[in-house]
């Protein structure tokens, strides 16, 4: 949770730059609508159109009101441009309401509550961001990181979104439906059953949330999505510890639809209670896209203004719906026991060839973090001409050979890993003329390092 109000608050950064520029355009506006008035119609307001056809009074709608989307950002001498967006699914948008209310989102982590006026982001009551507005680019500097959005589309005046949420709530009533409704979530990986009388799916006026409240004063957006990639299940599980350790009360372990569970959760976040749902996988699952080849768990979670309008039944219901594809779960077991083959297929034929080298058959390579990182540390400092068995010494045990990396005459590699694997430091060796193993080179995850 730490890295996603991290990317929340540069989210929010970058989102605060959509408002400028908008003061001039206004005042010529209303000039040519004044001078343009006839005397039958000098009380009537001037009007200008939105991108999607709707007519606005110039009091209600600032020229910087609307839809705004990442296009891409630069760093120094990196530059991420739209394509590798694109191609990565990076995405980040921005809405400005005419209201003086804004929401934000970075890479599916969303910003609520935040509020603008011209030329600026307001979060939390006191954090200004600036932004300029070219054209239909907006443009965002945050201490030399340079963000650039393009507007993709104009939002109604408040008064049109209350009447779409009245409607909206009027015909589920008349209507007397009532009955769970399917909802398939992102990447077709599992579905859950949420109440239409009080939730309904997103529309194009909807700028983040995958299920919207018809009342937003009773009950919050949701966001039914996953957590992609092993380092990310680990950040959830070690932020839901953090939570444990101050107050085993608010988290609960379950089981839902046979998987173990957990629902946690937290008012210390700025952006009101949170509460979320984790379901982590027995192994990394392939959406039905075929898109996204790490998903390790199902992740649902909301933010509520109140505790009483996110910790209720009706929240915790729609994460207890959760039905994983049993077709999904059975694909992704069949591959990780077609690769578990292949690597010990690897194993075979490198042992067969070249031995275990200074190691054996039965070694894991397994050891705790703080090993790893006080043996990075060690041979970083120590220079050339390290040994395998000096490596060895430190990390406490022999490494597990890497065979289908490095494993030949010339050159053997081992690896050190935490027990789940989520972090290690593989180290090659070069093989020497007297059968003696000295150190060439290494790979390490981030934590290893101490990043």
């Amino acid at each position: 949770m730490k890295k996603k109000l991290t990317i929340c608050i540069l989210a929010a950064a970058m989102a605060m730059s959509l408002a400028a520029c908008g003061d001039d355009k206004k005042e010529e506006a209303t000039t040519a609508a004044k001078e343009t008035t006839t005397a039958e119609a000098t009380t009537e307001e001037a009007t200008i159109s939105g991108d999607d056809g709707d007519v606005y009074t110039i009091e209600d709608q600032s020229d910087d009101v609307g839809i705004y989307e990442l296009y891409e950002y630069e760093s120094g001498n990196t530059k991420v441009d739209h394509a590798t967006l694109e191609n990565t699914g990076m995405k980040g948008s921005l809405a400005l309401k005419n209201d003086g209310t804004a929401e934000l989102n970075l890479f599916d982590s969303p910003i609520e509550n935040l509020t603008w006026e011209s030329g600026k982001l307001i979060m939390a009551g006191s954090v200004n961001y600036d932004y300029t507005i070219s054209g239909d680019t907006l443009t965002l500097d945050m201490t030399g990181v340079v963000y650039h959005f393009r507007r993709t589309g104009a939002l109604g005046t408040a008064a049109e979104d209350d009447e779409k949420k009245t409607t909206a709530a009027t015909t589920a009533s008349s209507s007397g439906n009532t009955a769970e409704t399917e909802y398939v979530a992102k990447h077709g990986v599992y579905t859950i059953k949420y109440d239409e009388s009080i939730y309904r799916l997103p529309t194009d006026d909807d700028w983040v949330g995958d299920l919207i409240p018809l009342d937003d004063t009773k009950f919050p957006k949701l966001y039914v999505t996953s957590l992609d990639g092993e380092d990310r299940l680990k950040e959830e599980l070690d932020a839901i510890d953090e939570v444990r350790s101050k107050d085993s009360s608010a988290v609960e372990e379950l089981t839902i639809d046979g998987h173990e569970a957990i629902i946690y959760k937290s008012n210390e976040d700025f952006l009101g209670y949170f509460y979320c749902l984790v379901i982590p996988f027995d192994q990394e699952i392939k959406s039905s896209d075929g898109y996204y080849s790490q998903i390790n768990a199902v992740y649902i979670y909301g933010y509520g203004e109140t505790e009483d309008m996110i910790y209720n039944d009706t929240i915790k219901n729609i994460m207890l719906s959760v039905d994983i594809d049993e077709s999904v779960e059975k694909a992704a077991a069949d591959a990780a026991a077609d690769a578990a083959t292949e690597e010990q297929a690897k194993v075979d034929a490198g042992s067969a060839a070249y031995g275990y080298g200074k190691s054996n058959a039965e070694a894991t390579g397994n050891c705790s973090l703080e090993v790893l990182k006080e043996t990075y540390a060690w041979q970083k400092d120590a220079g050339s001409g390290l040994t395998y068995e000096e490596f060895k010494e430190h990390f406490g045990c022999d490494g597990a050979p890497w065979f289908d990396v490095a494993f030949d005459n010339e050159r053997h590699a081992y690896k050190w890993q935490t027990e789940d694997g989520a972090d290690f430091l593989y180290v090659t060796f070069k093989v020497n003329d007297d059968g003696s193993e000295t150190y060439s080179s290494c790979t390490y995850s981030t934590a290893v390092k101490g990043e």
